[in-house]
């Protein structure tokens, strides 16, 4: 029986992750990894040419300090300074080499976790159904008998995208793929366009 927070009572329908639009996130996902994966690569590659400036700076007031062109207080407070910014820009290397590690297999995680979410969350006590419940939605309502659920981001989106799939499914007219219900993303080069 539907609980009737979906139209056309599909709620039997949109228990599971459609694979079709499955295939499709985790496609995108590996395309927008790929665009990651190069700004990830970008970065690194100047934050390497800020680290090798640093390093030759260093190296520049050491050959100073020795040749007595500066006095050893002003060397080592550059020393210092150059020091600190040898670490932050070490940081931000593994910071980067880090987040492009775990992007992928983040996203994947989770299209196989939504896949086998209604699988997963029978089986689950009740208090492990309600911290799954406060991840997913929000301003829930029960009126005259009907559950309305609002889901958080992005799940609204997953949902959307299926029902609005599973319910051109049921009527045979099929329209589109699923992900063509998707908001386009926005460019990440919000400059203007040549």
């Amino acid at each position: 029986m539907c609980c009737g927070c979906h139209p056309r009572g599909l709620c039997r329908s949109v228990r599971k992750l459609d694979t079709e639009v499955a295939e499709w996130i985790a496609s995108a996902l590996k395309k927008s990894h790929a665009d990651e994966k190069r700004d990830h690569d970008e970065a690194i590659a100047r934050l390497q040419a800020r680290y090798v400036r640093a390093k030759s700076r260093l190296d520049v007031l050491y050959d100073d300090r020795l040749e007595a062109r500066i006095d050893l207080a002003t060397y080592e407070r550059k020393a210092a300074e150059t020091n600190a910014e040898l670490e932050a820009v070490q940081r931000d290397i593994d910071r980067h080499r880090s987040a492009d590690r775990s992007y992928t297999e983040a996203g994947i995680g989770l299209i196989e976790l939504a896949k086998k979410a209604h699988r997963l969350y029978v089986k689950q006590p009740s208090r492990e159904k309600r911290r799954l419940l406060d991840f997913l939605v929000s301003n829930s309502t029960w009126k005259d008998g009907v559950l309305k659920v609002k889901f958080k981001q992005p799940f609204n989106m997953l949902m959307d995208t299926n029902v609005s799939d599973v319910g051109e499914s049921v009527s045979g007219k099929r329209k589109k793929a699923p992900h063509q219900n998707w908001p386009a993303r926005p460019d990440s080069n919000r400059g203007p366009s040549a």
